[in-house]
């Protein structure tokens, strides 16, 4: 390669980090900037007014600010509970006992993750209520009861449905701690005679332990961030968490905007207070690692006449949590009006729901803003974190660093708190035209998505040997035709793990759309909540279920897709 090619790969690669820099700066710190600025002002974006800390005093010395605080921590303790110990549990039962059909366990207890959080929460609504609720009715009908004996409209109940949701997080981030672990201390102690409930609790917790906390705090962080759940459950009744109040003041009359972004900056400091825990936690999981180069085999423990059991609760975890609230949602999408299942319902039972909805204009508006929200959200949210990777990888340039923590800063920021910074910037933009329009949701979940995508990017780039590139360089060949034709290529599979994980977030993530959508530009997500505050059941099931089943679809294809081109290269 001559000079002057050299010369023109370096200007051509810092126009890129420059470029990529100031679009990130931009998208992160400018609307947490304004988010700040705003929580000093009393006035709407945009009109005059002098700074005043008058919204912290209001938040500082309100005691709702405290009962909300007290609410959003009780209820992530609860989700907590409930998720992790069943996904350490499960975890545990599927790498390291002879459970039978252990392979099937595997595949149905992160089934959850195709259902969007609103819907799940909608569905055990419909299961749980007192007055419409499937089980519910079915305990006072057989005890006589007056009463329905479970509320599920408590910080206990929501909890209980968010740990459920969770619980296949966090069953996925530990299966593969417990896959990896070196057995020799619990074979050391088998030999002693140690019993094995002993041993579990005494060395293969113990030695888990790091990473289980490091999945539980991230979970924690994902519960201080919930809205769906909080929103369906708690909203009507008037418990709110941080998501739902910021919300409700973002949308009251007249709209409260001060007090809104100052608990938007309380939510941020909680949230990023959870992920420099995470960051410690995971740091302090390689000081015990226990494999080694030398080569083993984990120890399957013998559960004798309990591992029926262990197999029973696999199908009996999937019959609860997930065909449960899927056959309720499918049952309430048959009937004209809601009832509860029985014997003289089956007789109403209809498809006219899914017809008339498939006529209805705003359901072909929904879909076609899902749709381009589906499409490009995703792929700027690729190309940015691989060309974020490439520079934090790849070069030696200067400021590299600051970029991929840029990057990654989108992480410790909710989405509620995401929509309201993004309308706050925007709204004060007014000379780039995309508030109201599909775009600002567009660059907003793109945003949001950076720090999964360049995690991903960085590790699946650090495995690719730069020699190929080198040898492309070394031909002559231009640096963006080498990144398009060699490092893209090869790097397709993670791109398009990514790019499926992006899309069906998008799709079914209802926090960030809520904050910025217009009625041009609402989406599935939106069109769902709408339906179902009026109250229109059969409705909302019919377009659950749709929804679900285009999730499902698109994960089905995008893990095959994935597993053709890693087999390919």
């Amino acid at each position: 390669m001559g000079i002057d090619q050299k010369l023109k790969a370096i200007n051509l690669q810092w126009v890129i980090l420059v470029t990529m820099t100031l679009f990130v700066l931009f998208h992160v710190i400018g609307p947490l900037g304004m988010l700040l600025y705003s929580s000093f002002r009393t006035v709407s974006p945009g009109e005059p007014g002098p700074f005043t800390l008058v919204n912290y005093l209001n938040a500082y010395l309100s005691g709702e600010t405290y009962e909300l605080l007290i609410n959003t921590a009780q209820f992530a303790a609860v989700a907590l509970a409930v998720g992790v110990s069943l996904g350490v549990f499960f975890a545990w039962l599927v790498e390291r006992t002879n459970t039978p059909l252990r392979n099937v366990g595997y595949a149905l207890i992160p089934l959850t993750v195709a259902t969007p959080s609103m819907l799940y929460g909608i569905a055990w609504v419909l299961l749980l209520s007192p007055e419409i609720g499937v089980v519910n009715v079915a305990l006072m009908k057989i005890f006589g009861l007056e009463e329905a004996p479970i509320q599920p409209y408590t910080i206990v109940g929501m909890g209980f449905v968010e740990g459920l949701r969770i619980a296949s997080g966090t069953f996925l981030m530990v299966v593969g701690v417990f896959r990896s672990m070196d057995p020799a201390l619990e074979e050391a102690a088998s030999t002693h005679g140690v019993r094995t409930s002993a041993t579990v609790r005494r060395i293969t917790l113990r030695l888990m332990m790091p990473g289980i906390l490091a999945a539980t705090i991230y979970s924690c962080t994902t519960a201080f961030d919930a809205f769906e759940i909080p929103a369906v459950m708690g909203m009507r009744v008037g418990i709110h968490v941080f998501a739902t109040k910021i919300y409700l003041a973002s949308h009251s009359v007249p709209r409260d905007y001060g007090m809104t972004s100052t608990l938007g900056v309380i939510l941020i400091v909680l949230a990023i207070f959870w992920v420099y825990l995470y960051g410690k936690a995971t740091r302090r999981v390689e000081a015990y690692a226990t494999v080694t180069g030398k080569g083993f085999r984990p120890r399957v423990i013998d559960l004798g006449r309990w591992k029926y059991v262990g197999t029973a609760l696999f199908f009996a975890h999937f019959l609860i949590v997930v065909a449960a609230p899927m056959g309720i949602m499918v049952w309430g999408s048959l009937l004209p009006f809601y009832e509860t299942p029985s014997l003289a319902a089956l007789s109403k039972i209809t498809l006219e729901s899914y017809r008339e909805i498939l006529t209805f204009p705003w359901l072909l508006n929904a879909v076609k803003n899902t749709a381009i929200l589906a499409l490009f959200a995703p792929t700027l949210a690729v190309f940015l974190s691989a060309v974020i990777a490439w520079i934090v990888v790849r070069t030696q340039m200067r400021g590299r660093r600051i970029l991929d923590a840029l990057a990654f800063m989108p992480h410790a920021i909710p989405g509620i708190v995401m929509g309201l910074a993004f309308m706050w910037l925007y709204l004060r933009m007014k000379f780039i035209p995309i508030y109201g329009t599909i775009w600002i949701i567009i660059i907003a979940f793109a945003t949001r998505h950076l720090a999964y995508g360049t995690r991903a990017m960085n590790a699946a780039m650090l495995q690719l040997h730069k020699e190929l590139e080198e040898a492309a360089q070394t031909s002559g060949v231009p640096w963006f035709t080498t990144f398009t034709r060699i490092t893209i290529p090869l790097l397709l599979p993670t791109f398009i793990s990514v790019w499926i994980w992006s899309a069906m977030h998008v799709v079914r993530v209802l926090s960030i759309p809520i904050m910025l959508y217009s009625p041009d530009s609402r989406v599935l997500s939106v069109l769902i909540w709408d339906l179902w505050q009026s109250g229109e059941i059969s409705y909302t099931c019919a377009i659950g279920v749709m929804l679900i089943f285009i999730l499902a679809v698109m994960l089905f294809f995008g893990r095959r897709l994935a597993m053709r081109r890693s087999r390919q290269y």
